[in-house]
């Protein structure tokens, strides 16, 4: 149940404080309600709704598995076959793979429905049940639960609803006490605001003697439930009767009631749709085939499956975690709403009890730490603390990996299973195509993988920058007032977390009977684990400085709505983040599903066509390299940072921070000083033409003569000329993005070190070809060229081509808007004024000359 603001005082927590200050009303404006940013409520009911659909699909993937055991026994026959096959036989690799997708086919189709059907079910359920909510509670009540011990079995018993005839009743005008109390509601919701929506409809539960209120009902039609204790409170002590209606005006004004019953039904209809039909077929899976027969309800014929129970639990407590935080976080952005209206009757509602001033026992603190409800000492503790409003919280970002990961691995599953459906190559159009491009050339491999693994790439990409840049724009927001700037590692770290702990969770894994990365099997193949985790975080905190920073720039000058740009910033952060992350994914899922085949991933590997392209033959540098287009999309974040970080200072407050604060005379922080876009310009050109010249010194001394003897006896080949080019590419751009990177303001440096970088690899890739081809051919280079091209040319000769179009396209958009922005200047603080004008920055006149 929700919580009822009056009765669930428990321990006393201190007198209430002094006046909020201005930086901590500042943030309660503008980061409670959802018109400016997307609040924490909604961010934490997104994560809730990725955990539910990402689990019931997986477990419904299974449940097909568990209800249909032949086709699971089927495919492991055949995988037993494809192992041997492909290891003593050593077939073509194409066959190979025709083969190992063939042996999952056969229950592709059911599994993949039976996930549709549960995700589509639960949604349906969580629908009517959310819709029929607001009638459960105006025709439901329950007895008081006053002096009872909080979860005992009467206390248990007397929280059961009970229907009434007459259930709710609205408050009687021929009662006084009534009449005044009802005036008195609609006296604190005027003075909440226009913010609070549609007045609530207050009802009267005559049964209950707390005094408790809840507010219910759909956004456009609001209740406010109300207990017959409050009657008498009003008059004993209104201060706390108002702390307690306020709250709850609070939550109406934070418009959370539809993620927070959303969140009941779903939880419910989860536990309902989900884990116990799981449960019933994991232990008896014949009732679902032949429920008359005395032999479905036989457990002991069930082979106990400890990685199954483990994932459901797994899954279970990740949707019970996750399902409470949103409830809590919503207590808290009620508080901190309330106390804009009057912050002392929200302290008194809150310091009530037997117990005051008596220290929560380590059990007492861990269950509000993961139960439903916070504890009044903890939500006084957040009223004093502010920063809580914006600080992102360590669970929603693991359980958000978690989600993300579950949704990537099925999708990328997915996507190999429809690359070839049947072994006889009778599959789709689009399979079929995709099986005559695939002929070993480096190119197709990868419009191959593209094809298949697009869709779980683009997906997984928009929900991680999606929750990066909304929990970044709402940190910044709080930081503008001069608040402390949250740790990145508490996003960061949890999130990659959660990426690489949701794989062994998934349906692929728990029907191969692999734990993934963290299968025995995987401990000759350390080095390759580590490297995958440590790349994914170098990509998850490169992702949240770059959205730090263009929240740093785009905020102070957005004019009209916050919204738009952090739209923008998500698209642009996924492109950018797109030939990055899919060079990773690719090698993940690739080693992935060939362990989870073949169970040896060397000999796997070196069979499989596509695996041995990813994983042996084509390096993440390549993949960016022969994908035309790579470089435009790195560069188009960048420019868009250095875009709003370069913008003058608006000569009026912003509309969205008028509307939000009102006439409230507070800060709003503006950049002290432009961003020079010149630098990186300038730096990336000095940093490419060294490489370019080292590159040439390189090749001049390995072809240099010395009394007719070379100096060094063996050449390289072309293949050690193009890495030792690459790495002077590489040590000559990353030189230039520290170099413009380390001065300068602090807003924008990893986006004008990006530039710089972008740059200098484009001007330096435009020539690198020709130290090459000398190098190797000698004087006569155009020739050997043209007479004896191969793969690595061609790769090297893809990326020049394309980053020499990036790269010029790039230049002279930086030239032109260097060209076009005026010299900086400093720029002084704003302030909002009463009416929400400018207040302009004092004016020190020159003191006058004596006579």
């Amino acid at each position: 149940m929700v919580s009822d603001t009056g009765a669930a005082a428990g321990a006393a927590t201190g007198e209430p404080a002094a006046d909020p200050s201005a930086a901590a009303r500042w943030r309660r404006r503008l980061l409670t309600g959802p018109d400016v940013v997307p609040s924490a409520t909604t961010l934490r009911f997104a994560t809730l709704v990725l955990v539910i659909l990402a689990s019931t699909g997986s477990l419904y993937g299974y449940l097909s598995l568990l209800v249909h055991p032949e086709s699971d026994r089927q495919a492991a026959r055949c995988m037993s076959a494809v192992r041997l096959t492909g290891v003593v036989n050593g077939k073509g690799p194409l066959t190979d793979t025709a083969v190992v997708l063939g042996c999952t086919s056969p229950y592709v189709g059911s599994l993949t429905r039976w996930s549709l059907s549960g995700m589509l079910l639960v949604a349906a359920i969580s629908a009517v049940a959310y819709a029929l909510t607001p009638w459960f509670i105006l025709h439901t009540a329950h007895p008081a639960t006053a002096g009872l011990r909080r979860g005992s079995p009467r206390w248990l018993w007397r929280r059961l609803p009970r229907l009434r005839r007459e259930g709710l009743t609205l408050l009687r005008l021929d009662r006084p006490d009534q009449q005044a109390m009802g005036a008195r509601v609609a006296e604190l919701a005027e003075r909440v605001g226009p913010g609070g929506g549609p007045r609530p409809q207050c009802r009267l539960n005559s049964y209950a003697r707390d005094t408790g209120a809840r507010a219910f009902g759909h956004q456009r039609r609001t209740y406010l439930k109300l207990d017959a204790g409050l009657l008498l409170l009003r008059t004993t002590d209104p201060q706390k009767f108002d702390g307690i209606v306020l709250h709850e005006l609070g939550h109406l004004a934070n418009r959370d009631n539809r993620p927070t019953y959303v969140t009941y039904a779903a939880w419910r209809t989860y536990v309902a749709v989900v884990v116990l039909p799981f449960l019933v077929a994991f232990f008896a899976p014949g009732v679902f085939r032949h429920p008359a027969h005395p032999s479905a309800y036989d457990v002991r014929a069930r082979t106990p499956d400890l990685h199954s129970i483990l994932a459901l639990v797994l899954l279970t407590g990740l949707v019970y975690l996750t399902r409470n935080a949103v409830l809590r976080v919503r207590e808290t952005h009620a508080d901190a709403r309330a106390a804009l209206t009057d912050e002392a009757a929200v302290r008194r509602a809150l310091a009530t009890g037997d117990r005051a001033g008596a220290a929560p026992t380590p059990i007492a603190r861990l269950r509000t730490s993961v139960g439903h409800h916070p504890s009044p000492r903890q939500r006084v503790s957040d009223l004093d603390d502010s920063s809580v409003l914006y600080a992102p919280g360590v669970p929603a970002a693991f359980a958000a990996g978690m989600a993300i990961s579950l949704i990537a691995v099925n999708l990328g599953f997915t996507g190999w299973i429809s690359y070839l459906v049947s072994p006889s190559g009778h599959g789709t159009p689009v399979a079929h195509l995709m099986r005559r491009m695939v002929r070993g050339s480096a190119g197709s491999v990868l419009l191959a993988q593209i094809g298949i693994l697009g869709p779980a790439v683009a997906v997984a990409l928009l929900l991680i920058v999606g929750f990066v840049c909304v929990t970044t724009w709402r940190a910044q927001l709080g930081v503008l007032p001069g608040g402390i700037r949250p740790s990145p590692w508490r996003t960061t770290l949890p999130l990659t977390a959660g990426l690489l702990l949701g794989q062994p969770l998934s349906v692929l894994y728990a029907n191969a009977g692999t734990w993934g990365v963290f299968a025995d099997g995987w401990t000759r193949q350390s080095a390759v684990v580590a490297t995958t985790a440590l790349t994914l975080a170098v990509i998850v905190i490169v992702l949240h400085q770059w959205a730090t920073e263009a929240a740093i720039a785009w905020i102070p000058v957005s004019r009209r709505s916050l919204r738009a740009g952090i739209a923008a910033t998500i698209a642009l952060g996924a492109l950018g983040a797109a030939p990055v992350f899919f060079a990773w994914f690719a090698m993940r899922d690739t080693v992935s599903i060939v362990d989870v085949s073949l169970g040896d991933p060397p000999a796997a590997i070196s069979h499989w066509a596509l695996a041995a392209g990813g994983y042996l033959n084509i390096l993440p540098l390549d993949y960016l390299s022969a994908l035309p287009g790579c470089a435009p999309a790195l560069a188009l974040p960048v420019l868009f940072v250095i875009a709003g970080a370069s913008r003058r200072a608006l000569p009026v407050a912003p509309d969205w921070a008028r509307e939000a604060l009102g006439p409230d005379p507070e800060p709003l922080a503006r950049p002290a000083r432009p961003a020079r876009s010149r630098r990186p310009v300038v730096v990336a050109s000095v940093a490419a033409l060294l490489a370019v010249a080292g590159s040439f010194g390189f090749v001049l001394v390995l072809q240099g003569v010395v009394g007719g003897a070379r100096l060094y006896a063996h050449v390289p080949d072309e293949v050690t000329y193009v890495s030792i080019v690459t790495e002077w590419i590489a040590i000559a751009a990353c030189a230039g993005a520290a170099f413009a990177a380390g001065r300068g303001p602090g807003g924008s440096r990893l986006s004008r070190g990006l530039l710089a970088a972008l740059i200098t690899a484009a001007l330096a890739g435009l020539a690198m070809p020709a130290p090459v081809y000398i190098g190797v051919c000698g004087t006569k280079a155009w020739n050997c060229v043209s007479n004896r091209p191969d793969v690595y040319r061609v790769l090297f000769g893809l990326m020049s081509q394309t980053v020499a179009v990036a790269g010029v396209a790039l230049a002279l958009c930086a030239l032109l808007l260097a060209r076009l922005l005026p010299p900086p200047r400093p720029v002084p603080p704003l302030r909002l004024g009463r009416l929400g004008r400018v207040v302009p920055p004092p004016v020190r006149r020159p003191a006058a000359e004596g006579p």
